[in-house]
């Protein structure tokens, strides 16, 4: 299972793939791509994050 430290080290190689695209060609279609993943993995990261939220709190109401 993919955890949300595992997209951590994601996100910063990403971020750094961008950095680099970026320099070489601030308008290029690899920038645009990368960006692109960068925000599925930071919408998987959001999502899981309050999955647990909402996980958490149904833990809360159940416990009484």
């Amino acid at each position: 299972m993919e955890t949300v430290e595992y997209f951590k080290t994601e996100i910063e190689e990403l971020r750094l793939q961008m950095y680099d695209a970026y320099a070489e060609d601030p308008t290029g279609n690899r920038v645009l791509t990368i960006s692109q993943k960068l925000d599925k993995v930071i919408n998987k990261v959001q999502k899981m994050k309050v999955n647990d939220k909402i996980h958490f709190n149904k833990k809360d109401i159940y416990s009484w």
